[in-house]
């Protein structure tokens, strides 16, 4: 049985998104047994919500995949959107949202267009406030580990009503830094994945580690 309804709007994906609080982004994996493995595992940790990087054509697939093995419980996405076809193929395919390397304003059109969550990319001060004037207020901050959590949290302080998502190579330690630094959520990859010999186990056991992280950062209401 699904935990919840598939969100239906991109305001009840961001919802998601945000109570998930850390975004697994999946770069590679080896077949679609491995995918499944993968899947099972993160359903488990719990991780709720997923994002495929949209650099083959599996990925599609993947999110085929993984939206029918997790059955609800997780919400699915696809990151590297950087076209209006991606967008189409993304909404076919069944993805939630969308993560754009950059503010593109025809990739918001045609996302706009589809009930699609966009989120894009962004790293300067100029890129976030031309993205908060297209209206998008929930923003991807990548590559964050360039500038680090010190950049985060002068972004943060500069534009306090945008929801910053940095990512993706962040670890645990640099995790609870970005939250600490105002971060909404965080885009992560598993590094255990650049492995031959990863687990089911490793993948519980970093995200389990990641959230604990993570939550124990969060600022005092």
């Amino acid at each position: 049985m699904a935990f919840r309804t598939r969100p239906n709007h991109p305001e009840q994906a961001l919802a998601w998104l945000l109570d998930a609080e850390i975004i697994i982004q999946l770069h590679a994996w080896e077949d679609r047994a491995a995918l499944i493995e993968i899947a099972d595992a993160l359903v488990c940790a719990p991780a709720l919500a997923v994002s495929v990087v949209f650099d083959h054509a599996e990925a599609l697939e993947a999110v085929h995949t993984l939206l029918d093995r997790t059955d609800g419980r997780m919400l699915v996405g696809m990151s590297k959107i950087e076209s209006v076809w991606d967008v189409i193929d993304a909404a076919r395919a069944g993805a939630a949202f969308a993560l754009g390397p950059e503010f593109q304003p025809g990739v918001w059109k045609q996302a706009r267009a589809l009930d699609l969550l966009y989120i894009p990319g962004v790293f300067s001060h100029a890129e976030v406030q031309a993205a908060r004037d297209a209206g998008l207020r929930t923003q991807f901050l990548f590559p964050a580990d360039i500038l680090g959590p010190e950049h985060a949290a002068r972004l943060h302080s500069d534009f306090p009503d945008i929801h910053f998502l940095p990512g993706v190579n962040l670890t645990v330690a640099s995790a609870s830094a970005y939250r600490r630094a105002g971060a909404a959520a965080a885009v992560v990859e598993l590094p255990m994945l650049g492995r031959a010999d990863w687990r089911q186990a490793d993948i519980i056991t970093f995200v389990r580690e990641l959230l604990g992280a993570w939550r124990a950062a969060a600022p005092e209401e």
